[in-house]
């Protein structure tokens, strides 16, 4: 028996072996295919709809597969693709991630190596160091006051002695920071010489002061 060309949708849907609800489905999804009949009324072309039909239909449950949901097209993966933002994005943080890596690596080989030659201290001896450098500075500056202190008396002129005076600072500062840099400079050592030079001075005066007094007697 040859199949007719044209059904109405109850013809085909008793033709596939499904119910009217499968066909209204098919017809709602776009998988039936429709032509004219003789009398001009719109009937269901069976070979091509069955051709849709076997393409696109689950032949265990007459149902339309799942890529056919959503009016035919092609279902996404249950697991969409990240944007394309996203993923630059997340290879950004990871390159970030790895610059910093490196950096960090580049630090502690530069610091150890540094160490290794002596040009690190641990944080307590470097505070050490800094205190015993500031007693050395006072002790130069109060050294200096006392040594020129009678020559400041004797100077009428203010702007003189602010004159002398910081040519003298700069010069003590000067030979610390060169004493410093050379890597000679020892505080105990610094103390000692500020003071056999403050001594040596001060007997300088007295001895000066004394040839006066000679002087004025005579």
């Amino acid at each position: 028996m040859n199949t007719p060309r044209l059904m109405t949708q109850t013809e085909f849907a008793k033709h596939r072996g499904v119910g009217r609800s499968a066909v209204s489905n098919y017809k709602t999804k776009g998988l039936l295919v429709f032509g004219e009949g003789e009398d001009g009324s719109v009937l269901v072309d069976v070979a091509r709809t069955e051709a849709r039909l076997n393409a696109k239909v689950d032949p265990t449950r007459g149902r339309p597969t799942t890529s056919q949901v959503g009016g035919g097209q092609d279902a996404l993966p249950l697991e969409q693709a990240a944007p394309a933002s996203a993923v630059s994005h997340q290879m950004r943080d990871v390159a970030n991630v790895r610059t910093d890596l490196v950096r960090q690596q580049v630090i502690e080989k530069q610091m150890a190596n540094a160490r290794r030659a002596g040009e690190l201290v641990a944080v307590a001896e470097y505070e050490k160091r800094a205190t015993e450098l500031g007693r050395v500075v006072r002790e130069r500056m109060q050294s200096m006051l006392r040594t020129m202190s009678e020559r400041f008396a004797a100077e009428k002129d203010p702007r003189q002695i602010v004159s002398v005076g910081a040519l003298e600072i700069d010069r003590i500062f000067t030979e610390l920071a060169d004493q410093a840099e050379a890597g000679t400079l020892s505080v105990d050592d610094q103390l000692e010489a500020e003071l056999a030079a403050e001594v040596a001075a001060q007997d300088e005066a007295d001895d000066e002061g004394g040839e006066v007094e000679l002087a004025e007697a005579g």
